[in-house]
């Protein structure tokens, strides 16, 4: 199948075969986000910021719970991955308070 790109490519796709499910899907929301466990939960220091936003979700788009500045510890518990908008993240807990940074403003 040939596809013409808007950039003027012409780029060929394969075919792809369908496949029957043997089992339902495994649905997870935003709730129950899996996270990539690190072997323990470590401390970092928000560094080189100018003030780095503590997320309710990872994503840029997502409700900022709090603005961390450089020299604040962070307990980092997790990585969420890659978000929809191409980003890492990692799972963190400042003062209580769970939610996800950019990790190339967390030293260790």
């Amino acid at each position: 199948m040939l596809f013409v790109l808007a950039c003027g490519v012409v780029a060929e796709l394969p075919t792809v075969t369908p496949q029957v499910l043997t089992q339902p899907p495994i649905i997870i929301t935003s709730t129950d986000r899996p996270l990539t466990q690190t072997p323990a939960a470590e401390t970092g220091l928000v560094c080189n910021s100018g003030g780095l936003y503590l997320r309710s979700e990872p994503a840029f788009g997502d409700n900022v719970l709090a603005v961390l500045y450089d020299g604040q510890a962070v307990k980092i518990v997790g990585n969420a991955g890659v978000s929809a908008d191409m980003e890492m993240w990692q799972a963190v807990i400042v003062d209580g308070l769970a939610g996800y940074v950019d990790p190339k403003y967390i030293c260790k």
